[in-house]
């Protein structure tokens, strides 16, 4: 069996981490800090839920980019873009200016996570991939373990700008240490052999020069894998909702300590998503997905009523196992779908979904706390995970039916 952990997949773990960690230090507590300013909850809904809205319109040039240049230096700059925003976080003093630092943020945040899928797809062996991601994904995991409590805690003690300068900081690392990460580049020899670089890990990557080409349709968006990316975005749906409005929940019903939902949440991610991973490899994805749709329902259904730690303790735990089987297992099915030549239009079009979830879910359920309360949020949150199973299973029903008249294989 081929070796997963090598040098580079560890190191894309840490690095994986280190940005994770500067992420969650400043998105649980925008909402709040941005109804400080004086925004009502669906507006604050609307600030946080931005950056993704506009990751939204960047990812299809991230994949476009991934493709065709070196995926190291996307990382390192949009990196750096992010670091240099969580700082100036610490100086914003209204609503306009968080809007403009968060449509900067998203832009470089969809450069990052592209290049950084994409690139990692390159390091994992053939058969091994669902895996591979789930393994990949732990890195985010931990840092919504440690994240979101440490982002609170700073808050806490120092304020929440202080909270922003130490996120800056932590990027700031993950962008020093991207600077040695050994790449290696091929790049087509009939139009600029000079621009060979060379990795110590020996792993190759293809490069198309032509700048013209670049962000063609057909390199940006991948249509078949539009169904998978709306799949995949409700996952996100769920986690945005979470990470923007449990800090207010807990204030509003008086659960102290409600930060250990991300805690218990990352514990138990930690232990599904390899071996959903692994399941991916193994079985058809609707074994997986379908599962995955109800238990983050009910992870929504727990909040909706909670009036103690035990009840939002529950919900991550659901949260976990849904979140943890269903979004590799969509990931994966995505790159083993276009292959690895195309990864950064694989991964830029499943984080459409992801984007679109991430950005208008928690607008839209501001938008429902603000006028209805929190627990119509939640209950809202949990009839579309239980309405998306079906048409799940109707999907599957399509690519088998088109399956059996083709007789081709499908990577599904």
């Amino acid at each position: 069996m081929s070796k997963l952990f090598s040098p580079a997949f560890i190191f894309l773990l840490v690095l994986s981490f280190l940005s994770g960690l500067g992420f969650y230090m400043t998105q649980p507590l925008l909402a709040k800090f941005a109804v400080g300013f004086g925004a009502t909850l669906g507006l604050a809904g609307f600030v946080t839920g931005l950056f993704s809205i506009t990751a939204l319109f960047a990812r299809p040039m991230s994949g476009a980019l991934s493709d065709a240049l070196n995926k190291k230096y996307i990382m390192l700059i949009a990196t750096v873009v992010m670091a240099l925003v969580s700082f100036l976080y610490t100086l914003a003093t209204n609503v306009p200016a968080l809007i403009v630092l968060r449509i900067v943020h998203g832009t470089a945040f969809a450069l990052n996570g592209t290049a950084s899928a994409a690139m990692v797809a390159g390091f994992i062996p053939k058969g091994r991939l669902g895996e591979g991601i789930g393994y990949y994904g732990l890195g985010q995991i931990l840092s919504t373990a440690f994240g979101p409590n440490l982002a609170i805690f700073v808050s806490e003690s120092f304020g929440i700008r202080a909270s922003f300068t130490c996120a800056g900081i932590i990027l700031s690392l993950a962008a020093v240490l991207m600077i040695f990460i050994p790449f290696k580049t091929k790049v087509n020899p009939s139009t600029n052999p000079s621009r060979k670089r060379a990795g110590s890990f020996g792993t190759t990557f293809s490069v198309k020069p032509r700048a013209r080409e670049i962000f063609s349709i057909k390199k940006m968006i991948a249509p078949e894998l539009i169904p998978l990316s709306i799949f995949g975005g409700l996952f996100s749906m769920a986690n945005g909702i979470a990470a923007s409005f449990l800090v207010l929940l807990g204030g509003e019903r008086g659960i102290s300590n409600i930060g250990l939902y991300f805690t218990v949440n990352a514990l138990f991610l930690f232990l599904v998503r390899p071996l959903a991973g692994k399941a991916s490899d193994r079985f058809p994805l609707w074994f997986i997905i379908c599962p995955a749709l109800l238990f983050t329902a009910f992870e929504s259904i727990f909040l909706s009523g909670a009036q103690a730690l035990v009840f939002v303790l529950i919900a991550a735990v659901c949260k976990a196992i849904g979140q943890g089987a269903g979004q590799p297992a969509i990931q994966s099915a995505c790159l083993k779908k276009l292959g690895p030549e195309k990864s950064g239009l694989a991964m830029s079009t499943f984080y459409l979904g992801a984007d679109i979830g991430q950005g208008f879910g928690p607008a839209a359920a501001g938008a429902l706390a603000g006028a209805f309360g929190f627990k119509a949020m939640y209950l809202c949150t949990a009839s579309i995970f239980l309405l998306a199973v079906p048409f799940f299973l109707f999907y599957q029903r399509k690519i088998l039916n088109r399956h059996k008249k083709s007789e081709t294989n499908i990577p599904l």
